[in-house]
This record gives structure tokens, sequence and C-alpha cells, in this order.
């Protein structure tokens, strides 16, 4: 028996491709889902960066504004203990004085908060807030030659070392925002450059499924044709042998009876028209076969035609 053609022959397994393209496409996608977490991640550190340094600025300004307050609150007290300013404008410096170190109590606050409260920040702008509010107490208290010697001495130095903690912070702040900023840029591009390329990409891919799909399709269909017209040509091949065998035996008979009477010519009236009996019947069996054949080519053409006839059911029983 002839062995089957492979006609699929060096195609690789769809199972296996799809697989593979399964597999990449997860990969890629969680590759990108990774990158636009992190950029997620990156974006809302620069917000918080961005917060902080701008909680820095306001608490640097509000200590400068503070120490200058209590200064001028000094300064008048003291024009005033000499009669050069009036209690009414030492009162509103005073005033001024002490909301500007609450001021800047609670913006220091909100740096902490934006830091993770800071305790040396606490610290810092707990002495120096608290030895304004003293310098504010004595002047208050008629102490104006001890409230200049306790801003010089002791208040300015606090909120200097406030002041250089906050400048700090800031320089970090600022560090760190530009340094995340330029993460999360490299990531953004990184992304969009992903995503630039992996819509085409994911487009040809599947245009390349869909291609490779219909290739099978039509292969698997060419298969199945070829396959119907193997089968039609078996056929073709068994019904020739079969009608050549079933035509071969009456012909072989009649050659053969024939052949008898030209050899031996009608000595025995008898046998003779046994032979020729013989012929006919094989004659008539012949004709039969013929005529079915013709029948079949009919019937293959749709050419065949019926002709009804009334049937005796019970003769043809018997």
């Amino acid at each position: 028996m002839a062995k089957k053609p492979n006609y699929r022959r060096g195609l690789r397994d769809p199972r296996r491709s799809g697989i593979k393209w399964s597999i990449a496409a997860g990969v890629s996608l969680l590759v990108v889902s990774a990158l636009v977490l992190s950029n997620a991640r990156a974006t809302s550190q620069t917000a918080n960066d961005g917060v902080a340094l701008a909680r820095a600025e306001a608490a640097l300004g509000a200590n400068d504004l503070a120490i200058k307050a209590v200064g001028q609150a000094v300064l008048l007290a003291e024009d005033n203990a000499l009669g050069v300013a009036d209690a009414a404008t030492l009162s509103l410096a005073m005033d001024e004085a002490g909301a500007t170190l609450v001021e800047l109590s609670t913006r220091v606050i909100e740096l902490g908060e934006a830091l993770d409260a800071d305790p040396t920040l606490a610290a810092l702008v707990e002495g120096a807030a608290g030895s304004g509010g003293a310098v504010l107490d004595m002047i208050e208290a008629g102490k104006v030659d001890g409230a200049g010697s306790a801003l010089a001495s002791n208040v300015v130095r606090r909120f200097e070392a406030l002041r250089d903690e906050l400048s700090s912070i800031r320089e970090t702040q600022e560090d760190l925002l530009n340094s995340t900023g330029a993460t999360a840029t490299r990531i953004a591009e990184v992304v969009t450059f992903l995503v630039a390329l992996l819509l085409p990409l994911g487009a040809v891919i599947a245009y390349r499924y869909a291609a490779r799909r219909q290739l099978r399709n039509a292969e698997s269909q060419l298969d199945t044709r070829l396959e119907a017209e193997r089968e039609v040509v078996r056929a073709k091949d068994e019904f020739i042998g079969n009608i050549s065998h079933e035509l071969r035996t009456p012909l072989t008979s009649i050659f053969g009876f024939s052949e008898v009477l030209l050899e031996s010519g009608v000595v025995d009236p008898t046998a003779a028209m046994d032979l020729i009996g013989l012929i006919n019947n094989e004659s008539a069996e012949l004709t039969r076969m013929v005529e079915d054949l013709l029948v079949s080519a009919r019937v293959e053409a749709n050419a065949l035609v019926y002709k009804n006839e009334r049937v005796d059911i019970a003769k043809e029983l018997d």
C-alpha cells in the first residue's frame, strides 16, 4: 500500500505556536503593567517630594518673618522705654510677633508631617518658638533689657539653627524631586515607547495568527478534497476491477462454447442446442450488466427517466 503523503510536513504545531505567542503576550503585558505601576509610584513620590519642598520653603519664610517680628518688637520696646515709640505701636508689633511664631510652628508641623514627623525638626522649632515667646513675655513684663540680651545671645542662635535645618531639608527635597521627576520621566518615555511598539506589533501578530489560521483551514480543506478524490479514484479502480471480472465470466463462456461449436460442428443436435442455450443465457447476463452500467451512468448524469406501472404485489411475492 502506498504511503500517504504528508502535505503538512515542515509546518509547526499550531497549538505550540499559540502557546508561545500567548506566553509572549502575557510577559509583555506584565512588563508594561510593571512599568505603568512604577511610573505611578514615581509620579506619586514626585508629588510628595514637591509638597515637602513647598512646605520647607513656607517654613523658611515663616522662620525669617518670626525672627524679624520678634526683633522688631524688641526694638519698639526699647524705643517705647525711651519715649520714641507709643504703646499702641508696640502692642501691634507684639501681636504680629506672636502671630508669626504661631505661623512658624504650624508650618514646621506641616513639614514634619510630610517628612513622617522628623524629631530633630520638632525639637528645633520648639526651641526657637519657645525662646521667641519668652522674649515677648519679657517685653510684656517690662524687662526690655533682658529681652534684648536674650534676643542677641539665645533667640537668634536658635532661629538660625532652625533655618539651617530647614535649608538642609529644602535642598534634600529639591534633589529628591529632581531625581524622582527624572525617573518618572524616563519610565513614562519607556512606557510610551513600549505602548507605541506593542500596539502595531500586536496588530501584526494578530494578523499573522489569523493568516496562519486561514492557511491551516485552507490546507485542511485541501487535504479533505484530496482524500475525497483519492477515495473516488480507489472506488473507480475497484469498480473497474469488479466489472472487468464480472464481464470476463460470461464472455469466457460465450467464447468457449462458440469455439466448441466451431471445432466440432453440429454433430449432436441435442448437445449443440444445449451449448446454444448456454451462449444465449450468458449473452443475456452480459446484456443485463451493460444495461446496469448505462443506468448507473444516467443516474450520475441525472438523466434517468422512471416509468410508473401497476404491479401485482401478490404475484411478485409468489
